[in-house]
């Protein structure tokens, strides 16, 4: 949380969801949104784990959300096979001329990175979610 602060600055919203036991930040930066959120009842002093899911969407027209691999949003279909290739399983909801409308990768620790395409095979939104047993 710490490190997403100093890049962004401090959440332009905090919600604490007690169902779930969870917290939720979002920032709104121009065009850009990023929510991030954390279990908050695993420890004992009342602290949130560690982000467990992240998700930006909107525009990024400086790249600062990119993924270990340079991905971001505005990307193309093109980009995600060039840097992820076998990891990426892709789900079409569309006819069979178009492309793809999400693709998930998935890694063996069963982290999971879901990327939204828009009709023309641009990424919208970008989900990154650990596995968090």
């Amino acid at each position: 949380m710490k490190n997403v602060v100093q890049k962004f600055g401090a959440p332009t919203e905090t919600r604490l969801l007690k169902d779930e036991g969870v917290v939720e930040y979002r920032w709104q930066l121009g065009g850009l949104e990023i929510v991030m959120a954390a279990y908050s009842d695993k420890d004992p002093k009342g602290l949130e784990s560690a982000p467990h899911s992240i998700e930006i969407k909107g525009q990024d027209p400086k790249h600062v959300c990119r993924t270990g691999r340079g991905l971001g949003l505005g990307d193309r279909l093109t980009d995600v096979k060039r840097r992820y290739g076998h990891y990426a399983a892709y789900r079409n909801q569309r006819t069979p001329q178009q492309s793809p409308d999400q693709v998930d990768i998935q890694w063996d620790d069963e982290t999971l990175l879901e990327l939204r395409l828009s009709p023309d095979g641009q990424i919208v939104s970008m989900h990154l979610m650990a596995n968090i047993s």
